[in-house]
């Protein structure tokens, strides 16, 4: 019922949060079509919007969808960067992850720590240690995942 109320309404930003919540709710249950008609539907998509839907297409096992929409995207911060890293990683897409690593215009302990946890899930320790003594930081998740790796 709400699903219809917010797809009937033109989408304005007092409503953007109800939209962006309609698209989590429908990516996390792998029904991307209709998160993607929500998404479609806006008027003022917010970053969130643009970010939530990436992530559903991933989430959908669409990497390419998911790239061609952040392609898209007028404006992206840190966390659309690393929601591309870490939906090529669980997509066990590691050289595409590295590459989006390799142009990012500015990283974080976050985007470091998951390339090394997407060469860890691949079995590429080297590569894994390699990346996490780069790290110019490191914090209690980068070191679990790396001795995860090693063990």
């Amino acid at each position: 019922m709400l699903a219809r109320f917010i797809l009937s309404r033109k989408y304005g930003t007092s409503i953007a949060i109800s939209a962006n919540s309609q698209i989590a709710q429908y990516a996390r249950l792998g029904q991307i079509e209709k998160a993607r008609r929500v998404f479609d539907q806006m008027h003022d998509k917010n970053i969130v919007s643009w970010n939530s839907m990436v992530r559903g297409h991933f989430q959908g096992n669409q990497p390419g969808e998911a790239r061609r929409l952040f392609d898209k995207m007028q404006e992206r911060n840190i966390v659309s960067w690393n929601g591309l890293i870490s939906g090529y990683v669980k997509n066990g897409m590691i050289s595409e992850a590295r590459k989006v690593f390799d142009s990012m215009p500015e990283m974080n302990i976050v985007s470091w720590t998951s390339m090394v946890r997407g060469y860890v899930q691949e079995g590429r320790i080297l590569e894994a240690d390699s990346l996490f003594w780069e790290m110019p930081e490191k914090n209690v998740v980068s070191r679990t995942m790396m001795l995860g790796g090693l063990i």
